[in-house]
């Protein structure tokens, strides 16, 4: 399990998934149906994008978000 603390620890985890499976952002933002901009603005750890987007990347990716309550 990877604890996600702010934008750019998500940013980084997005980028090392992508590269891991040989996407370029380009043909990643293309499966998304989001921007090659937004891909890039994402994995460099920009806080103010689009929740809904930003989700619907880590699903496609593989990544599961999750709490555990308190």
């Amino acid at each position: 399990m990877i604890l996600i603390k702010n934008a750019k620890d998500l940013g980084s985890l997005i980028r090392t998934k992508r590269k891991e499976i040989g996407m370029t952002q380009a043909d990643f933002a293309g499966l998304c149906n989001v921007g090659t901009r937004f891909i890039s603005e994402l994995e460099n750890g920009k806080p103010t994008l689009e929740f809904d987007r930003v989700l619907r990347v880590t699903q496609l990716i593989g990544i599961d978000l999750f709490s555990k309550g308190r």
